[in-house]
């Protein structure tokens, strides 16, 4: 992500931007995210490891994401994601990425965190909406 892209994506409209502590350097990613306050956009930062973890929160994000997804591996590490979710401050949006399947996960998650990003397992349903419900989310009405 550049500073031309968040501007853009202020121009165009877009209400948050996704800044991945992977691919930004810590000074980076606090300028992308204090230029993302700047033109009134949310930024959610997104992290996999301590490391980046720690990198988020230095650098003042508001919303946190913590990816059970290690995306050089792609493998999956709930009780990781849990413990770093732990160490996110109750005054931040604490956000839980990827590899919650079943309502079993999203349950673990409940109490750790705010939101949940989940993507695979509901596209590749047959029925989404029924996927949603049996995470344990209820319908829209």
């Amino acid at each position: 992500v550049t500073e031309y892209q968040i501007r853009e994506a202020a121009e165009a409209g877009a209400d948050a931007v996704l800044l991945m502590a992977c691919l930004l350097t810590p000074g980076s990613l606090a300028r992308l995210l204090r230029l993302a306050r700047t033109v009134g956009l949310d930024a959610l930062v997104e992290t996999h490891d301590d490391g980046e973890l720690a990198e988020a929160l230095d650098a003042g994000a508001d919303v946190v994401g913590v990816n059970s997804r290690d995306l050089r591996t792609l493998a999956i590490d709930l009780p990781a994601m849990h413990r770093r979710l732990d160490r996110v401050p109750c005054d931040r949006v604490r956000v839980a990425e990827s590899g919650l399947l079943t309502a079993a996960d999203v349950a673990a998650v409940r109490d750790r965190a705010d939101a949940a990003l989940i993507g695979t397992s509901i596209m590749r349903a047959h029925d989404p909406a029924a996927a949603i419900q049996a995470l344990g989310f209820r319908p829209c009405r």
